[in-house]
């Protein structure tokens, strides 16, 4: 593996994880507005 591909895989993978803790933040965020409202 060229060290080219390699960085480019932990980038990839970096921005997986950006995306994943993203929608993971906005779907916690989503909760506590509902049961914001059900309050």
């Amino acid at each position: 593996m060229s060290v080219y591909s390699k960085a480019f895989g932990l980038w990839q993978l970096n921005e997986r994880k950006t995306q994943l803790n993203s929608i993971t933040k906005f779907e916690i965020w989503e909760n506590n507005i509902a049961t914001g409202l059900d309050w």
